[in-house]
């Protein structure tokens, strides 16, 4: 062979592995963020940028509920259902998208599953009693006063001119009481 011929196939080679490189390089970059089993949620959470990291779910909705306010709820794909049965007498929390399964069903006993709905329950009232108390006192507008000539003639009368006379002469005095009244009591029942 002659020289150029050994300059050509070495040149060839070389790009060829240069461009393997690069285009592994690029995969090895793309693949970073894939799930590692070595990773836990401690080193995801400091690997991720986010001030509020977004995390997935770990189990079901009632005893591992997400409390990030800045989590997106699950959309309405998912269908959530819960289904008991009365061989094994358990209830089965199921999650599924079309027919096929989103996550593991998760089961609990009749006396869990009553114990963890009867806390979703009456957390959802307490909000809903709170939300209410903070609207009914945020008085978001004040009522109008409209008077009209009807209202005055109810009240006065109509003078003999047909208009309306209102004469206010203020005399007497004003008394303003104020005080405290409650008690202490120290029995607890």
């Amino acid at each position: 062979m002659t020289e150029k011929t050994l300059n050509l196939k070495t040149a060839h080679i070389l790009r060829t592995l240069a461009v393997f490189a690069i285009v592994s390089a690029s995969f090895a970059q793309a693949n970073a963020g894939y799930y590692n089993p070595a990773h836990t949620d401690e080193t995801r959470a400091i690997a991720d940028t986010n001030r509020y990291p977004l995390r997935d779910r770990y189990g079901d909705p009632y005893s591992n509920p997400n409390r990030n306010g800045f989590d997106l709820k699950d959309t309405s794909i998912i269908k959530r259902t819960i289904e008991y049965d009365p061989k094994t007498k358990q209830y089965y929390i199921v999650e599924k998208i079309g027919n096929k399964y989103y996550r593991t069903p998760t089961s609990f006993t009749m006396e869990e599953f009553v114990r963890l709905q009867g806390q979703k329950d009456e957390e959802d009232y307490f909000k809903k009693r709170s939300s209410l108390l903070a609207n009914m006192n945020r008085r978001m507008f004040k009522p109008k006063f409209k008077v009209s000539n009807d209202w005055f003639n109810r009240i006065m009368g109509v003078g003999p001119d047909g208009k309306v006379k209102v004469d206010i002469k203020p005399s007497g005095y004003v008394d303003l009481l104020a005080g405290y009244q409650g008690q202490n009591v120290k029995n607890p029942t």
